[in-house]
């Protein structure tokens, strides 16, 4: 088991707010995230997303495959996602490993319900 974290940058924010979007609509079953390097998940293994800040949720990896141009491109099942009692964490680039184990992490929420207010 490998759980990652990712981050989605703010120039992309609307691009995964789009994603969600065609999700929740029914017409993707999808998220993903282009790599030059493969990230080491297999399915099930859980994803972090860090935004703003904080790690809001996670999804989980569906698996990840080579593209002709190099690059590596991995799928999560989107309607796994859920939102989880918000950690603090500095956004990065790429991904790395997740610093805590699954019985440290509070899901307070589905994928369909909004996203938790974080506490001042």
């Amino acid at each position: 088991m490998s759980d990652i974290v990712v981050t989605t940058p703010k120039n992309r924010m609307a691009e995964a707010a789009a994603e969600a979007e065609a999700v929740e609509h029914g017409d993707a079953k999808y998220y993903f995230r282009d790599y030059r390097k493969p990230p080491p998940v297999s399915p099930d293994d859980r994803v972090y997303y860090v935004e703003d800040g904080f790690v809001r949720g996670f999804c989980l990896a569906a698996g990840v495959l080579a593209h002709r141009n190099g690059t590596h491109r991995m799928y999560m099942h989107a309607k796994t996602w859920k939102w989880i009692k918000p950690i603090p964490m500095k956004g990065f680039q790429n991904w790395r490993y997740a610093p805590w184990g699954r019985g440290a992490v509070q899901i307070v929420v589905n994928w369909l319900d909004p996203k938790p207010e974080i506490a001042a």
